[in-house]
């Protein structure tokens, strides 16, 4: 997400996509309660960019949008979706988090301090 910030276009997309392809309720038009906020993690080799925006947030992995959504945990916070068939999950607490895409486990991510 650059000066520019083409990630919100890419999430836009994404978005509408999804809802478009499911029907799901991420393309939700309730208002936004607070500014989304930007993350970036390390998961192992992979830089993953993260906008967490209420209820949901959108992931960009190697160049590729996904919207995912707040699935209930019991400790800290767990974000679901699907890219065509494959289940992505993403959970995290405090700066760490984990990545799920598919039967992919990613390596543990780190929270850095770099700006997305």
């Amino acid at each position: 997400m650059s000066a520019y910030r083409p990630g919100i276009r890419r999430f836009a997309i994404c978005l509408s996509l999804l809802g478009s392809l499911s029907g799901l309720a991420a393309c939700s038009s309730e208002p936004t309660t607070a500014s989304p906020v930007d993350a970036v993690f390390n998961c192992g080799p992979t830089r993953v960019e993260a906008r967490f925006m209420d209820r949901r947030m959108a992931l960009f992995i190697d160049g590729k949008a996904y919207a995912l959504q707040q699935d209930a945990s019991a400790s800290g916070a767990r974000y679901t979706g699907r890219d065509l068939n494959t289940p992505i999950e993403f959970w995290n607490k405090g700066n760490e988090a984990t990545l799920t895409f598919g039967t992919r486990q990613y390596p543990t991510c780190v929270q850095t301090d770099e700006k997305p």
